[in-house]
């Protein structure tokens, strides 16, 4: 990941690109947060939001937040200090009753109970799939041949 948040400010500048660079920024604190454990410079990523935390809006402070508590969770001799600095910020300093609430409840299942934690927090997510509705490969390679027709969208071949 070469994703810094530098490069976010010089990318992002200007209104039109507000609501899309929120979203942007919002997805990679995501991603960061989901692969904290294969992302080698996931603290160093991190790191460079945490110190703009109180700049973000609430979406992107909610998942900075969440992807920093992962963190700890995973490698907490890395991210010690900066889980306990963004705890501090996000429960006296945030008006955002709801990343504030979030934040207490994540301090203090982790500082009574880290293991709780991390079977909550970090929990396998099931595997989305749908074995009740297959299609024979046939009539889906001809639904495919017809698909500016209605015959896809009814599931049947032409006549």
């Amino acid at each position: 990941f070469f994703f810094s948040s530098r490069r976010r400010h010089t990318r992002c500048s200007g209104v039109s690109w507000a609501r899309r660079c929120v979203q942007e920024t919002a997805a990679m604190m995501w991603i960061i947060g989901e692969y904290v454990d294969t992302i080698e410079n996931a603290d160093e990523l991190l790191f460079n939001f945490v110190e703009g935390f109180k700049d973000e809006v609430a979406i992107v402070q909610h998942q900075i937040l969440t992807a920093c508590i992962k963190l700890f969770l995973q490698r907490p001799q890395d991210s010690s200090e900066m889980i306990q600095n963004l705890l501090k910020v996000a429960t006296e300093e945030c008006e955002n009753p709801d990343l504030r609430d979030r934040a207490y409840i994540y301090w203090r299942l982790l500082f009574t109970n880290p293991e709780l934690a991390r079977q909550i927090i970090m929990k396998k997510k099931p595997v989305i799939s749908d074995f009740h509705y297959t299609i024979d490969s046939g009539l889906l390679d001809r639904l495919v041949e017809n698909i500016g027709s209605l015959s896809s969208i009814y599931g049947k071949t032409p006549e």
